[in-house]
């Protein structure tokens, strides 16, 4: 009985952890880019980040703003690769 509630709890912490995550990184990398874009491309990606629904999403908001770093030699980490 207690295995049946744990796996559910587990799960749901997993996927917490991982929005937290994806949050942080994120934040980070906005604020690394923020300097060289203009306030209305900022609010197009802040917009598209709180609308995604697909990893896809993220992944175009990852492109994004790697071509706004790499137009100014700047590099993002973003931890997972796995795009």
């Amino acid at each position: 009985m207690c295995f049946s509630i744990y796996i559910p709890s587990q799960i749901a912490f997993q996927v917490m952890n991982e929005s937290v995550f994806v949050w942080r990184i994120f934040h980070k990398n906005m604020d690394i880019c923020i300097p060289f874009m203009p306030f209305a491309q900022q609010a197009t990606i802040n917009a598209s980040f709180r609308l995604m629904t697909k990893r896809s999403d993220f992944s175009n908001i990852i492109a994004t703003l790697d071509s706004v770093a790499s137009q100014h030699t700047t590099k993002l980490d973003w931890y997972d690769k796995k795009r």
